[in-house]
Protein backbone atom coordinates (compact mmCIF):
# COMPACT_ATOMS: atom_id res chain seq x y z
CA UNK A 1 0.00 0.00 0.00
CA UNK A 2 2.53 2.37 0.94
CA UNK A 3 4.99 1.94 -2.32
CA UNK A 4 1.82 2.58 -4.27
CA UNK A 5 1.21 6.15 -2.13
CA UNK A 6 4.16 7.21 -1.69
CA UNK A 7 5.55 8.23 -5.34
CA UNK A 8 2.35 10.43 -5.07
CA UNK A 9 3.01 12.27 -2.05
CA UNK A 10 6.68 12.47 -3.03
CA UNK A 11 5.82 14.33 -6.65
CA UNK A 12 3.22 16.65 -4.50
CA UNK A 13 6.25 17.47 -2.37
CA UNK A 14 8.40 17.72 -5.09
CA UNK A 15 5.59 20.33 -6.86
CA UNK A 16 5.23 22.47 -3.51
CA UNK A 17 9.07 22.79 -3.07
CA UNK A 18 9.72 23.84 -6.54
CA UNK A 19 12.02 26.89 -6.79
CA UNK A 20 12.06 27.33 -2.70
CA UNK A 21 14.42 26.06 -0.38
CA UNK A 22 12.44 25.10 2.44
CA UNK A 23 8.43 24.05 2.60
CA UNK A 24 7.50 27.44 2.92
CA UNK A 25 9.86 29.41 0.60
CA UNK A 26 13.76 30.46 2.09
CA UNK A 27 13.31 29.99 5.80
CA UNK A 28 13.07 27.32 8.16
CA UNK A 29 9.26 26.30 9.77
CA UNK A 30 8.25 23.57 11.78
CA UNK A 31 6.58 22.14 8.28
CA UNK A 32 10.23 21.51 7.04
CA UNK A 33 10.78 19.55 10.90
CA UNK A 34 7.65 17.35 10.34
CA UNK A 35 8.71 16.36 6.85
CA UNK A 36 12.52 15.63 8.37
CA UNK A 37 11.05 13.80 10.25
CA UNK A 38 9.45 10.80 8.70
CA UNK A 39 11.77 11.44 5.67
CA UNK A 40 14.84 11.00 8.16
CA UNK A 41 13.17 7.72 9.32
CA UNK A 42 12.16 5.92 6.02
CA UNK A 43 14.75 7.77 3.45
CA UNK A 44 17.80 8.21 4.89
CA UNK A 45 18.31 6.43 8.20
CA UNK A 46 20.37 3.10 7.05
CA UNK A 47 19.18 1.59 10.11
CA UNK A 48 15.45 1.84 8.98
CA UNK A 49 14.16 -1.67 7.67
CA UNK A 50 12.18 0.25 5.15
CA UNK A 51 14.84 2.76 4.20
CA UNK A 52 16.38 0.31 1.14
CA UNK A 53 12.91 -0.44 -0.16
CA UNK A 54 12.17 3.35 -0.32
CA UNK A 55 15.80 5.19 -0.92
CA UNK A 56 15.40 4.73 -4.95
CA UNK A 57 11.82 6.66 -4.90
CA UNK A 58 13.03 10.16 -3.31
CA UNK A 59 15.45 9.92 -6.25
CA UNK A 60 13.32 10.53 -8.50
CA UNK A 61 12.01 13.90 -7.12
CA UNK A 62 14.83 16.59 -7.54
CA UNK A 63 13.21 18.84 -5.61
CA UNK A 64 12.06 17.03 -2.74
CA UNK A 65 15.99 15.57 -2.88
CA UNK A 66 17.31 18.81 -2.44
CA UNK A 67 14.91 19.76 0.22
CA UNK A 68 16.37 16.34 2.72
CA UNK A 69 19.75 16.51 1.43
CA UNK A 70 19.39 20.39 3.09
CA UNK A 71 17.16 19.27 6.21
CA UNK A 72 20.48 16.56 6.28
CA UNK A 73 23.18 19.44 6.08
CA UNK A 74 21.02 21.71 8.55
CA UNK A 75 20.48 19.01 11.21
CA UNK A 76 24.19 18.21 11.33
CA UNK A 77 25.31 21.24 11.72
CA UNK A 78 22.96 22.21 14.69
CA UNK A 79 23.62 18.78 16.29
CA UNK A 80 27.82 19.61 15.71
CA UNK A 81 27.19 23.61 17.34
CA UNK A 82 25.10 22.17 20.12
CA UNK A 83 27.68 21.90 23.92
CA UNK A 84 28.45 18.91 25.06
CA UNK A 85 27.03 17.71 28.57
CA UNK A 86 28.14 15.25 30.78
CA UNK A 87 25.67 12.73 32.19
Amino acid sequence: MLCETLPAYCAFMDTKLEGKKYVCGDRLTIADFFIWGWVSAWFTNLESSVQFVFSHILSEYPNFQAHTDLMKQDMEEHLASRPNFAM
